[in-house]
């Protein structure tokens, strides 16, 4: 996934050494730039990111960013001939660019149908991550077959999710992912850790459509993005999913879990789009339990340690301590990129549109539909974010 990482850049790569007050221009530049892209001002981020290389050109520091901007305001043609420049020279210069613009190369091609490159650059962008992460320490894999599945005992099959906030974008689907769990995904339990901060009404839908809700306190030393994680240390659960609150469960998703539990693999991952250049998609994995040790502990160390990680701190974390133990014993469905052992997902369930409801936003206005089975929703988002309808069944819920 593409980040952005726009800094105080200094002239680099056969571009004269700028004075004191030349510095301290691309200083405000920066910030600048930085204020736009978190209001997600992209448009601006990508003046700014010009103006910046006005001053130094072809900064890999900066180039990144312009490209990412490039990307968010649909100027697919242009981003990609920014990241190809990046791609194209030098050894020495490209090294200075951000970790993360061979994922932006790679979602740009996805969005301009390029196919081959796609899987080209994500397959080397995936194997560079695991050169990375790979080898660091790791859990042994049990000599034993993993734990047979029972949907018979839904409480030791858990689907875990982190929700905090009033935003109907989590809210919502977050209930709609209990009721389907609860009428398609048999022998399964939704879970879902969640605060205060989640409205009662919400948690009391989540709890009439079967969900276990477990509160959580912000002291915990758990990043919130991360209380799903504590699935891991439940002595009770034998075999855990970890998905995000704002992506809906599908039929397809289905078939291929049901390939996993059927599998001799103790873990599952799924990339299905051309952003998953992630060693693992927080929302998009799951194991058994017994596996993976002490991580409560390890991951309060670890928000202790990486603050600065944002809103990737959970990708960073699954990356950095998980990985490695994954890899050893991993079903891997994979439609992409190829990596790792893969296998493709199942065709005979086809999802009738982006499952995430939050991908509408980047047009003025979209309608985004869902299949899973019986259920379907309608999901609407104007540009200005003032009004989210859903639709499920005959009721109509509004925000304002």
């Amino acid at each position: 996934m593409a980040r952005p990482n726009f800094q105080q850049a200094k002239q680099s790569g056969g571009v004269r050494q700028s004075s004191a007050a030349m510095q301290a221009r691309l200083a405000k530049i920066a910030e600048q730039f930085q204020a736009a892209y978190a209001a997600g001002d992209y448009k601006s981020g990508a003046r700014f990111a010009e103006e910046a290389l006005r001053i130094t050109p072809d900064n890999m520091t900066i180039l990144p960013d312009y490209a990412l901007c490039l990307m968010r305001i649909n100027a697919y043609d242009h981003a990609y001939k920014v990241y190809m420049s990046i791609h194209n020279a030098p050894a020495s210069k490209r090294k200075l660019a951000s970790a993360t613009w061979l994922d932006g190369l790679v979602e740009v091609c996805g969005w301009l149908g390029k196919t081959e490159e796609m899987r080209e650059y994500g397959l080397r962008s995936l194997r560079a991550s695991d050169a990375k992460c790979g080898a660091n320490p790791s859990e042994p894999i049990p000599d034993s077959p993993p734990p047979e599945f029972n949907p018979a005992n839904p409480a030791e099959n858990v689907i875990a999710y982190s929700l905090f906030g009033s935003n109907p974008r989590y809210c919502e689907p977050a209930v709609m992912n209990a009721e389907i769990t609860r009428d398609v995904f048999k022998g399964w339990t939704c879970r879902v850790y969640l605060d205060a901060t989640v409205p009662e009404h919400v948690q009391r839908r989540l709890k009439d459509a079967g969900a276990e809700v477990v509160f959580m306190d912000r002291d915990s030393g758990v990043h919130p993005l991360m209380w799903r994680f504590l699935v891991i240390d439940d002595s009770s659960v034998k075999r855990f999913l970890l998905r995000d609150a704002d992506a809906l469960l599908s039929e397809r998703e289905h078939a291929a879990l049901q390939e996993w539990v059927n599998s001799p693999y103790y873990f599952h991952i799924i990339r299905d789009y051309f952003t998953h250049t992630e060693l693992i998609l927080a929302g998009l994995w799951g194991g058994c339990t017994g596996v993976l040790h002490n991580a409560v502990s390890s991951m309060q160390q670890f928000a202790a340690k990486n603050a600065d990680s944002g809103r990737f701190i959970d990708q960073h974390y699954l990356r950095e301590h998980v990985w490695p133990t994954l890899r050893k014993s991993v079903l891997s469905h994979d439609d992409l990129f190829g990596f790792h052992g893969k296998i493709p997902c199942r065709q005979q369930y086809k999802l009738s549109g982006d499952r995430r409801p939050k991908r509408a936003a980047r047009r003025r206005r979209a309608t985004v539909d869902f299949q899973c089975g019986r259920w379907q929703a309608i999901v609407r988002l104007s540009s200005d974010r003032s009004e989210w309808r859903m639709a499920l069944g005959h009721a109509v819920l509004r925000d304002r």
